[in-house]
């Protein structure tokens, strides 16, 4: 059975809503990543969603690299749980510094 990459966000968005954070989708977002996750200080995650052995497109790479240059935390995950992981180590480190 084919995981779809719907299936995933949904995982992915309940569980970051069981942590007590806000996450945002991004629509019509040309290469931008699918969700925001806010977290305490002004600090905003970056998440892009895949079905299981999908890649990122060539727009998107860009975007992420264009991210990053930026200092802006951005990942791309296939498993909702491993991209919760990703948002609770940030989420502690917002912690960790004061912001919460």
């Amino acid at each position: 059975m084919v995981t779809l990459e719907s299936t995933i966000e949904n995982r992915f968005v309940r569980e970051v809503h069981k942590l007590g954070l806000y996450t945002i989708k991004v629509v019509n977002s040309c290469g931008w990543p699918d969700r925001l996750v806010l977290l305490p200080g002004a600090t905003v995650l970056w998440v892009e969603l895949k079905r299981p052995g999908a890649s990122l497109e060539p727009l998107q790479t860009h975007v992420h690299r264009t991210l990053r240059k930026m200092n802006h935390p951005v990942a791309c995950f296939d498993d909702p749980i491993e991209a919760v992981k990703w948002v609770i180590d940030w989420t502690n480190w917002a912690v960790n510094r004061g912001a919460w």
